[in-house]
Protein backbone atom coordinates (compact mmCIF):
# COMPACT_ATOMS: atom_id res chain seq x y z
CA UNK A 1 0.00 0.00 0.00
CA UNK A 2 1.00 3.42 -0.60
CA UNK A 3 1.60 5.60 2.44
CA UNK A 4 -1.25 8.19 2.92
CA UNK A 5 -0.60 11.94 4.17
CA UNK A 6 -3.10 13.09 6.63
CA UNK A 7 -3.80 16.88 6.55
CA UNK A 8 -5.81 18.65 10.03
CA UNK A 9 -6.44 22.25 10.25
CA UNK A 10 -7.45 24.64 12.56
CA UNK A 11 -10.83 26.11 11.68
CA UNK A 12 -11.52 29.85 13.03
CA UNK A 13 -14.02 32.22 13.65
CA UNK A 14 -14.02 35.94 14.56
CA UNK A 15 -17.00 38.01 15.11
CA UNK A 16 -17.48 41.23 17.06
CA UNK A 17 -20.82 42.97 18.43
CA UNK A 18 -20.69 46.81 19.48
CA UNK A 19 -22.62 47.29 23.12
CA UNK A 20 -24.84 49.78 21.45
CA UNK A 21 -25.84 50.66 17.68
CA UNK A 22 -25.45 54.22 18.48
CA UNK A 23 -23.16 56.35 20.74
CA UNK A 24 -23.00 59.79 21.83
CA UNK A 25 -20.04 61.96 21.03
CA UNK A 26 -17.89 62.01 24.18
CA UNK A 27 -19.14 58.50 25.43
CA UNK A 28 -17.83 55.03 26.19
CA UNK A 29 -18.43 52.33 23.49
CA UNK A 30 -17.57 48.47 24.55
CA UNK A 31 -16.55 45.71 21.91
CA UNK A 32 -17.11 41.93 22.59
CA UNK A 33 -14.43 39.91 19.77
CA UNK A 34 -15.44 36.24 19.60
CA UNK A 35 -12.59 33.69 18.72
CA UNK A 36 -13.96 30.01 18.14
CA UNK A 37 -12.25 27.24 16.53
CA UNK A 38 -15.21 25.42 15.26
CA UNK A 39 -16.69 22.15 15.80
CA UNK A 40 -15.38 21.02 12.64
CA UNK A 41 -11.96 21.63 12.82
CA UNK A 42 -9.53 18.77 12.50
CA UNK A 43 -7.03 20.01 15.05
CA UNK A 44 -6.07 22.96 17.30
CA UNK A 45 -5.11 26.16 17.12
CA UNK A 46 -2.20 27.58 18.92
CA UNK A 47 -0.25 31.18 19.20
CA UNK A 48 -3.23 32.66 18.46
CA UNK A 49 -3.19 36.66 18.32
CA UNK A 50 -5.78 38.67 17.63
CA UNK A 51 -5.76 42.37 16.16
CA UNK A 52 -8.07 44.80 16.88
CA UNK A 53 -8.25 48.68 15.15
CA UNK A 54 -9.14 51.47 17.17
CA UNK A 55 -11.38 53.21 15.14
CA UNK A 56 -11.08 56.27 13.59
CA UNK A 57 -12.55 59.77 15.83
CA UNK A 58 -12.47 56.92 18.74
CA UNK A 59 -9.34 56.66 21.52
CA UNK A 60 -8.29 53.75 23.51
CA UNK A 61 -9.56 53.20 27.07
CA UNK A 62 -9.31 49.86 28.31
CA UNK A 63 -8.94 46.08 27.33
CA UNK A 64 -9.77 42.52 28.73
CA UNK A 65 -9.96 38.89 28.59
CA UNK A 66 -13.68 37.55 29.30
CA UNK A 67 -13.01 34.50 28.51
CA UNK A 68 -9.06 33.29 28.14
CA UNK A 69 -6.31 34.76 29.18
CA UNK A 70 -3.01 36.13 27.81
CA UNK A 71 -1.09 39.26 27.41
CA UNK A 72 -2.48 42.80 25.28
CA UNK A 73 -0.38 45.32 23.74
CA UNK A 74 -2.45 48.53 23.45
CA UNK A 75 -1.83 52.34 22.83
CA UNK A 76 -1.85 54.53 25.64
CA UNK A 77 -5.20 55.81 27.51
CA UNK A 78 -6.48 58.28 25.26
CA UNK A 79 -4.96 58.14 21.71
CA UNK A 80 -5.03 55.54 18.70
CA UNK A 81 -3.88 52.30 17.66
CA UNK A 82 -3.97 48.75 17.10
CA UNK A 83 -4.69 46.44 20.28
CA UNK A 84 -3.16 42.99 20.43
CA UNK A 85 -4.33 40.02 22.13
CA UNK A 86 -1.88 37.24 22.49
CA UNK A 87 -3.75 34.11 23.36
CA UNK A 88 -1.75 32.16 26.43
CA UNK A 89 -4.48 30.11 28.18
CA UNK A 90 -5.89 27.87 26.71
CA UNK A 91 -2.05 27.31 24.77
CA UNK A 92 -4.28 25.19 22.28
CA UNK A 93 -7.74 25.58 21.11
CA UNK A 94 -9.67 22.49 20.84
CA UNK A 95 -12.12 22.17 18.51
CA UNK A 96 -15.41 23.70 19.47
CA UNK A 97 -13.38 25.81 22.04
CA UNK A 98 -14.16 30.40 22.13
CA UNK A 99 -12.13 32.76 23.41
CA UNK A 100 -13.33 36.61 24.03
CA UNK A 101 -11.83 39.82 24.48
CA UNK A 102 -13.22 43.03 25.22
CA UNK A 103 -12.06 46.51 23.86
CA UNK A 104 -13.71 49.88 25.07
CA UNK A 105 -13.33 53.30 23.48
CA UNK A 106 -14.12 56.99 24.04
CA UNK A 107 -15.70 59.03 20.63
CA UNK A 108 -13.97 61.78 20.03
CA UNK A 109 -16.33 65.24 20.91
CA UNK A 110 -16.96 67.28 19.18
CA UNK A 111 -18.86 65.05 16.06
CA UNK A 112 -21.04 65.25 13.24
CA UNK A 113 -23.99 63.88 14.38
CA UNK A 114 -24.37 61.04 12.23
CA UNK A 115 -20.75 59.74 11.41
CA UNK A 116 -20.00 56.75 11.33
CA UNK A 117 -17.29 54.59 12.94
CA UNK A 118 -16.08 51.15 11.53
CA UNK A 119 -14.17 48.99 13.51
CA UNK A 120 -11.82 46.27 11.60
CA UNK A 121 -10.12 43.14 13.40
CA UNK A 122 -8.67 39.83 12.57
CA UNK A 123 -7.28 36.54 14.21
CA UNK A 124 -4.16 34.76 13.11
CA UNK A 125 -2.18 31.38 14.25
CA UNK A 126 0.81 29.73 13.92
CA UNK A 127 -0.64 26.67 12.43
CA UNK A 128 -3.58 28.36 9.96
CA UNK A 129 -2.43 29.25 6.54
CA UNK A 130 -3.54 33.05 6.61
CA UNK A 131 -5.50 35.77 9.27
CA UNK A 132 -9.12 35.84 9.28
CA UNK A 133 -10.36 38.55 9.19
CA UNK A 134 -13.98 39.38 10.74
CA UNK A 135 -16.90 41.42 9.02
CA UNK A 136 -16.51 45.17 10.00
CA UNK A 137 -18.72 46.69 12.65
CA UNK A 138 -20.59 50.17 12.50
CA UNK A 139 -21.57 52.22 15.16
CA UNK A 140 -23.19 56.09 14.30
CA UNK A 141 -22.35 59.20 16.14
CA UNK A 142 -25.77 60.66 17.82
CA UNK A 143 -24.74 64.55 18.91
CA UNK A 144 -25.99 67.81 18.40
CA UNK A 145 -25.05 71.63 19.57
CA UNK A 146 -26.26 73.15 22.85
CA UNK A 147 -26.52 76.88 22.82
CA UNK A 148 -26.39 78.82 26.03
CA UNK A 149 -26.30 82.85 26.03
CA UNK A 150 -25.21 84.94 28.79
CA UNK A 151 -24.81 88.99 29.18
CA UNK A 152 -22.82 91.44 31.82
CA UNK A 153 -22.03 95.15 31.44
CA UNK A 154 -19.61 97.38 32.85
CA UNK A 155 -20.32 99.82 34.74
CA UNK A 156 -23.58 99.17 36.11
CA UNK A 157 -23.78 102.80 36.69
CA UNK A 158 -23.14 105.46 34.14
CA UNK A 159 -23.68 109.13 33.60
CA UNK A 160 -25.37 110.35 30.19
CA UNK A 161 -23.44 110.86 27.22
CA UNK A 162 -20.78 108.03 29.02
CA UNK A 163 -20.31 104.42 27.14
CA UNK A 164 -21.06 101.33 28.57
CA UNK A 165 -19.83 98.06 27.66
CA UNK A 166 -21.75 94.95 27.42
CA UNK A 167 -20.17 91.27 27.17
CA UNK A 168 -22.36 88.58 25.34
CA UNK A 169 -21.13 84.68 26.14
CA UNK A 170 -22.59 82.31 23.78
CA UNK A 171 -21.52 78.68 24.64
CA UNK A 172 -21.83 75.73 22.81
CA UNK A 173 -22.16 72.86 25.68
CA UNK A 174 -23.18 70.17 23.49
CA UNK A 175 -21.22 67.71 21.24
CA UNK A 176 -21.26 68.73 18.31
CA UNK A 177 -20.00 72.23 16.31
CA UNK A 178 -22.83 74.67 16.06
CA UNK A 179 -22.52 76.45 12.79
CA UNK A 180 -24.49 80.20 11.53
CA UNK A 181 -26.21 81.07 15.04
CA UNK A 182 -28.32 83.82 14.55
CA UNK A 183 -27.70 86.74 17.28
CA UNK A 184 -29.83 89.40 17.52
CA UNK A 185 -29.23 92.22 20.95
CA UNK A 186 -32.07 94.44 21.04
CA UNK A 187 -30.24 97.90 22.58
CA UNK A 188 -32.49 100.06 24.91
CA UNK A 189 -34.12 103.10 23.62
CA UNK A 190 -31.92 105.23 24.96
CA UNK A 191 -28.86 104.55 23.36
CA UNK A 192 -27.83 106.29 20.32
CA UNK A 193 -27.39 103.38 17.39
CA UNK A 194 -24.68 105.78 16.06
CA UNK A 195 -22.47 105.26 18.74
CA UNK A 196 -22.92 101.33 19.19
CA UNK A 197 -19.60 99.47 18.42
CA UNK A 198 -19.20 95.91 17.87
CA UNK A 199 -15.78 93.50 18.59
CA UNK A 200 -16.21 89.56 18.94
CA UNK A 201 -14.02 87.32 20.10
CA UNK A 202 -13.60 83.81 19.84
CA UNK A 203 -12.19 81.35 22.40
Amino acid sequence: LAPATVSSQPALTITKTASTPTVEAGDLLTYLITVTNQNSATDYARDIQVVDNIPADTVFVDADFIVGSGTILSPTVGTNGPVTYNVNNPSRLNAGQTVVMSVTVRAISPLPNGTVITNTYGVNASNIAQPVNGKPVTTTITSKPQITLSKTVQPQVVLTNQPLEYTVTVTNSGNATAFNIPFTDTLPTDFAPSTVQWVATIT
